[in-house]
Protein backbone atom coordinates (compact mmCIF):
# COMPACT_ATOMS: atom_id res chain seq x y z
CA UNK A 1 0.00 0.00 0.00
CA UNK A 2 1.40 3.71 -0.78
CA UNK A 3 2.30 6.30 1.43
CA UNK A 4 -1.16 7.68 0.14
CA UNK A 5 -3.49 5.23 0.54
CA UNK A 6 -1.98 4.75 4.41
CA UNK A 7 -2.39 8.42 5.46
CA UNK A 8 -5.85 7.87 3.66
CA UNK A 9 -7.00 5.02 5.49
CA UNK A 10 -5.55 6.71 9.20
CA UNK A 11 -7.58 10.08 8.09
CA UNK A 12 -11.24 7.80 7.35
CA UNK A 13 -10.15 5.78 11.03
CA UNK A 14 -10.36 8.84 12.73
CA UNK A 15 -13.32 10.34 10.78
CA UNK A 16 -15.23 7.39 11.53
CA UNK A 17 -14.26 7.37 15.39
CA UNK A 18 -14.94 10.78 15.65
CA UNK A 19 -18.67 9.78 14.20
CA UNK A 20 -19.42 7.29 16.65
CA UNK A 21 -18.22 9.51 19.75
CA UNK A 22 -20.36 12.26 18.12
CA UNK A 23 -23.04 10.39 17.53
CA UNK A 24 -23.03 8.74 21.47
CA UNK A 25 -22.85 11.99 22.91
CA UNK A 26 -25.91 12.90 20.67
CA UNK A 27 -28.12 10.13 21.66
CA UNK A 28 -26.92 10.09 25.99
CA UNK A 29 -28.23 14.01 25.53
CA UNK A 30 -31.62 12.74 23.86
CA UNK A 31 -32.12 10.13 26.40
CA UNK A 32 -31.21 12.76 29.43
CA UNK A 33 -33.92 15.27 27.78
CA UNK A 34 -36.33 12.30 27.48
CA UNK A 35 -35.96 10.86 31.26
CA UNK A 36 -36.19 14.87 32.58
CA UNK A 37 -39.95 15.39 30.88
CA UNK A 38 -40.87 12.22 31.96
CA UNK A 39 -39.64 12.67 35.36
CA UNK A 40 -41.54 15.69 35.66
CA UNK A 41 -44.92 13.94 34.25
CA UNK A 42 -44.35 10.98 36.43
CA UNK A 43 -45.09 13.62 39.60
CA UNK A 44 -48.49 12.69 41.18
CA UNK A 45 -49.87 9.55 42.35
CA UNK A 46 -50.51 6.99 40.25
CA UNK A 47 -52.71 4.13 41.18
CA UNK A 48 -52.46 0.34 40.03
CA UNK A 49 -56.32 0.68 38.70
CA UNK A 50 -57.85 3.47 36.34
CA UNK A 51 -60.84 3.76 39.86
CA UNK A 52 -60.98 4.10 43.56
CA UNK A 53 -63.08 1.25 44.95
CA UNK A 54 -63.92 0.94 48.57
CA UNK A 55 -60.31 1.49 49.20
CA UNK A 56 -56.85 2.20 47.20
CA UNK A 57 -55.03 -0.55 45.39
CA UNK A 58 -51.54 -0.23 45.29
CA UNK A 59 -49.75 3.37 44.64
CA UNK A 60 -47.58 5.10 43.89
CA UNK A 61 -46.57 8.92 45.10
CA UNK A 62 -44.02 10.67 42.92
CA UNK A 63 -43.02 14.47 44.58
CA UNK A 64 -41.13 16.97 42.49
CA UNK A 65 -38.35 17.07 45.14
CA UNK A 66 -37.31 13.59 44.21
CA UNK A 67 -39.69 11.50 47.38
CA UNK A 68 -41.30 8.83 46.83
CA UNK A 69 -43.58 6.40 48.70
CA UNK A 70 -45.48 3.08 47.53
CA UNK A 71 -48.63 1.64 49.58
CA UNK A 72 -49.99 -1.62 49.07
CA UNK A 73 -53.65 -2.48 48.61
CA UNK A 74 -55.80 -0.76 51.52
CA UNK A 75 -58.14 -3.92 51.11
CA UNK A 76 -55.57 -7.01 52.02
CA UNK A 77 -55.66 -6.25 55.87
CA UNK A 78 -53.44 -9.23 56.60
CA UNK A 79 -50.12 -7.60 54.78
CA UNK A 80 -47.06 -7.47 57.15
CA UNK A 81 -45.92 -4.62 54.92
CA UNK A 82 -47.99 -1.53 54.32
CA UNK A 83 -45.46 0.47 52.66
CA UNK A 84 -42.56 1.99 51.97
CA UNK A 85 -40.58 5.44 50.98
CA UNK A 86 -37.35 6.94 49.59
CA UNK A 87 -35.91 9.12 46.83
CA UNK A 88 -36.59 8.17 43.22
CA UNK A 89 -35.24 9.10 40.08
CA UNK A 90 -35.22 8.14 36.32
CA UNK A 91 -32.75 6.81 34.41
CA UNK A 92 -32.70 5.44 30.41
CA UNK A 93 -35.97 5.05 31.11
CA UNK A 94 -35.94 3.07 34.05
CA UNK A 95 -37.46 3.76 37.21
CA UNK A 96 -34.80 4.23 40.27
CA UNK A 97 -36.07 3.76 43.87
CA UNK A 98 -33.74 3.82 46.64
CA UNK A 99 -36.13 2.24 49.52
CA UNK A 100 -35.18 4.00 52.96
CA UNK A 101 -38.37 3.69 55.68
CA UNK A 102 -40.72 0.81 55.81
CA UNK A 103 -44.17 0.63 57.65
CA UNK A 104 -45.40 -2.85 58.74
CA UNK A 105 -47.17 -4.32 61.28
CA UNK A 106 -45.33 -6.12 64.10
CA UNK A 107 -47.06 -8.90 66.20
CA UNK A 108 -50.56 -10.13 66.43
CA UNK A 109 -52.47 -12.66 64.80
CA UNK A 110 -53.55 -14.08 61.63
CA UNK A 111 -56.85 -14.57 61.25
CA UNK A 112 -59.98 -15.34 59.29
CA UNK A 113 -61.90 -11.88 58.34
CA UNK A 114 -64.99 -11.06 55.57
CA UNK A 115 -63.80 -8.01 55.46
CA UNK A 116 -60.35 -8.37 54.07
CA UNK A 117 -59.75 -8.66 50.03
CA UNK A 118 -57.95 -12.03 50.86
CA UNK A 119 -60.31 -13.36 53.49
CA UNK A 120 -57.68 -12.54 56.48
CA UNK A 121 -56.46 -9.86 58.84
CA UNK A 122 -53.80 -9.32 61.36
CA UNK A 123 -55.37 -8.85 64.86
CA UNK A 124 -53.92 -6.95 67.78
CA UNK A 125 -50.93 -5.61 65.72
CA UNK A 126 -48.83 -3.09 65.98
CA UNK A 127 -48.20 -0.37 63.13
CA UNK A 128 -44.59 0.71 63.27
CA UNK A 129 -42.35 2.94 60.96
CA UNK A 130 -38.91 2.12 60.78
CA UNK A 131 -35.49 2.87 59.00
CA UNK A 132 -33.82 0.54 57.22
CA UNK A 133 -30.11 -0.17 58.41
CA UNK A 134 -29.00 0.24 54.57
CA UNK A 135 -30.82 1.62 51.07
CA UNK A 136 -32.01 -0.86 49.12
CA UNK A 137 -32.35 -0.22 45.62
CA UNK A 138 -34.53 -1.65 42.81
CA UNK A 139 -34.98 -0.83 38.91
CA UNK A 140 -37.96 -1.13 37.09
CA UNK A 141 -38.60 -1.16 33.39
CA UNK A 142 -40.58 1.94 32.30
CA UNK A 143 -43.30 2.09 29.85
CA UNK A 144 -44.47 4.29 27.03
CA UNK A 145 -46.77 7.07 29.17
CA UNK A 146 -49.86 6.70 27.31
CA UNK A 147 -53.40 8.94 28.12
CA UNK A 148 -55.92 6.52 28.55
CA UNK A 149 -60.01 7.72 28.38
CA UNK A 150 -59.85 9.86 31.72
CA UNK A 151 -56.19 9.81 32.35
CA UNK A 152 -52.46 8.94 31.81
CA UNK A 153 -51.19 5.71 32.67
CA UNK A 154 -47.72 4.14 32.36
CA UNK A 155 -46.14 0.31 33.08
CA UNK A 156 -44.10 0.51 36.57
CA UNK A 157 -42.36 -2.77 35.78
CA UNK A 158 -44.85 -5.45 35.22
CA UNK A 159 -47.95 -3.53 35.94
CA UNK A 160 -50.41 -1.00 34.89
CA UNK A 161 -50.51 2.35 37.14
CA UNK A 162 -52.95 5.27 36.25
CA UNK A 163 -52.23 8.64 37.30
CA UNK A 164 -55.52 9.84 39.56
CA UNK A 165 -53.60 13.44 40.64
CA UNK A 166 -50.88 15.81 39.48
CA UNK A 167 -50.57 16.37 43.50
CA UNK A 168 -49.09 13.34 45.29
CA UNK A 169 -50.92 14.21 48.65
CA UNK A 170 -54.42 13.53 47.47
CA UNK A 171 -56.57 10.37 48.36
CA UNK A 172 -54.78 10.15 52.02
CA UNK A 173 -56.74 8.66 54.61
Amino acid sequence: MSFIGVHYAEIMKVKLIFFIVLLSVAISAQTKSSDAKLSREMVGLWHATPYVASGMNDLYRFYSDGRFSFEYNQMVWSKRTISYSGKWRIENRRLILTLTKETGVVGGRRIKSDMSADGYEIQSGKEVIRNLKSPKIEGKKLGKLRQGELTKFISIGSRKYWRLSKNPKEYRN
